[in-house]
């Protein structure tokens, strides 16, 4: 199979996006945490999601009339007008303490994308390198290696990009692997879906943009039935059933899904299933981890849990480039039920690593009003 580029290419410029996305996210929560809801209290308006799907049909949308690039390209006005929006806009809140004033540590962002950028690049090209040669092994351990660095750095730096006292709250620690473990079954299996549609199904882009609209309406749905649940009962009401929603509609695909298309009775009931299952998770997950952080170091946390989730969907989307791009007609399905069943095996670990925390209460039920926007199709 090749895709509409090559997967080197897909890993590079996913590589890129790592880079500045690391080092804008965390800056980027600051701006809103003077008006962070104080602890215990609750914001209804965060539980639901805005647009859903619309960014899969807008995509597919532009890709169908102009050119698959054109996706990509639109980012450059959008990212001129928000820059212009920062400048004229974008007010320092004079900060109770000196944290503020502090210069982030942008070098130890950098080097944090480079270590993630180094690990996909050893995911994506291991079936080429093959796996146990020299340039697997050189590429994966810099990739442990610029990652020690940072954590070293982390702990003298005045304003690292992450804070390591962050981790001695059990429920920021936990929270954060299981969201890099749920990250890379739900942005592993976009991309899976998204390639079945268009290369097994012969579905257009556009046709496979509207397709994959359906899990985020399903997480609609169950977000504020959710919240309410997690104030009742805690985390571990929401992402119990969230996890095995999401492991069981990764299954269903794999299970009900075959060469021949049929979207509403195979498609569309696994889509439907998964979407509840990750539009619980993904604000609970967020809302589980930040519980317990202190209002100081609430936007620092906030965005590494945000980073944590763009880590484990670069190692999620290089294992799919890496296990898809040379696939054939003839073991194409095998491969994307492979991948199915690999996904949901890592969705039920990530539920199971999310619940073994404390039952927490505290804290607004999603952390932000987008988590369950785009739940995976």
């Amino acid at each position: 199979m090749r895709l509409a580029c090559s997967g080197q290419l897909i890993g590079t410029a996913q590589f890129a996006h790592d880079v500045l996305g690391r080092v804008a996210l965390p800056s980027s929560h600051v701006l809103h945490r003077p008006i962070r809801p104080l602890q215990g209290q609750q914001d209804s308006k965060t539980r639901w999601p805005r647009s859903p799907g619309t960014r899969q049909a807008l995509g597919g949308l532009l890709v169908d009339l102009m050119d698959w690039r054109l996706v990509f390209l639109v980012n450059i006005p959008v990212g001129i007008l928000a820059l212009g929006a920062i400048v004229f806009w974008v007010k320092e809140d004079g900060a109770e303490d000196g944290a503020s004033q502090k210069i982030p540590d942008v070098l130890g962002a950098v080097f944090a994308a480079i270590s993630v950028g180094l690990l996909a690049l050893a995911v994506t090209k291991a079936p080429e390198w093959e796996v146990f040669s020299w340039k697997t092994f050189v590429t994966f351990d810099l990739a442990v290696v610029f990652g020690v660095w940072v954590y070293i750095r982390s702990r003298s730096h005045p304003s690292p990009i992450i804070e390591p006292s962050l981790f001695r709250h059990r429920s920021f620690a936990v929270g954060n692997i299981a969201t890099t473990l749920f990250a890379v079954s739900y942005f592993g299996t976009i991309l899976a879906n998204v390639l079945f549609l268009t290369e097994v199904w012969g579905y257009s882009v556009l046709a496979a943009g509207l397709a994959v609209s359906a899990p985020p309406a399903a997480a609609v749905v169950v977000a504020g039935p959710a919240g309410r649940i997690y104030d009742k009962f805690g985390s571990r009401a929401v992402l119990l059933p969230g996890a095995i929603f999401a492991a069981i509609g990764t299954w269903l695909y794999y299970l009900l899904v075959d060469a021949q298309p049929n979207y509403a009775g195979s498609w569309l009931p696994a889509a439907i299933v998964c979407g509840a299952g990750f539009g619980m998770v993904w604000p609970a997950l967020g809302s589980m981890s930040v519980s317990t952080i202190p209002s100081a170091e609430y936007a620092v946390a906030s965005g590494v849990n945000n980073a944590t989730r763009q880590v484990g969907g670069v190692v999620g989307v290089a294992i799919a480039i890496a296990v898809l791009t040379d696939a054939t007609p003839v073991d194409a399905l095998n491969l994307f039920g492979n991948l199915w069943i690999a996904f949901a095996a890592v969705a039920a670990v990530a539920g199971a690593v999310a619940v073994s925390t404390t039952n927490d209460r505290v804290g607004s039920f999603a952390t932000e009003s987008d988590q369950v926007e785009g739940v995976a199709g």
